[in-house]
C-alpha cells in the first residue's frame, strides 16, 4: 500500500454493515497518508427513493451518513472523495430490488476523476 498515493476502497451493504474484509482493510489504512477514496452499494436505501417518494440525493446523503460518516468518525478517516451507489438483491432466484444504474455510476466516475486530476500539484 505504501507505493501508492490514492486508494479507493468499494463495499456492499449486506445487513447493514461493511463486507469484513473491506472493514479490516479500512482500519488498516486509519493511519495512512493516502487519498482515500470510498464507494458502497447501498441498494436498500437508495431502494427508498422509489418506494418512500425521497430523491436520488436525499438517498444517497442517507446512505453516506449511514454508512461512511459512522467509519469517518470510527477511524477518523479524512476522505478524499464518497459516493453510494444503488445495488441489486437477489433472494430465492428473484430480484428483490435492483437499482444499480452504470449511468450514475459513470457519470460520477468521470468527476472524481477531474477532481483528482485537478488536486495533483503537476498543474501550473
Amino acid at each position: 500500500m505504501k507505493d501508492f498515493d490514492n486508494m479507493v476502497i468499494g463495499t456492499s451493504i449486506v445487513s447493514g454493515r461493511w463486507v469484513s474484509k473491506c472493514r479490516r482493510v479500512l482500519k488498516s489504512l486509519r493511519k495512512a497518508n493516502k487519498r482515500l477514496i470510498v464507494v458502497v452499494t447501498a441498494g436498500g436505501t437508495m431502494n427508498k427513493a422509489k418506494k418512500y417518494g425521497i430523491t436520488k440525493e436525499e438517498a444517497i446523503n442517507e446512505g453516506i451518513e449511514k454508512y461512511i460518516q459512522k467509519y469517518t468518525n470510527k477511524y477518523k478517516i479524512d476522505w478524499f472523495d464518497k459516493m453510494v451507489f444503488g445495488g441489486k438483491v437477489r433472494r430465492k432466484g428473484e430480484f428483490r430490488y435492483d437499482n444499480w444504474n452504470e449511468e450514475d455510476i459513470t457519470a460520477w466516475t468521470r468527476q472524481f476523476g477531474q477532481k483528482l486530476y485537478y488536486s495533483t500539484n503537476y498543474l501550473y
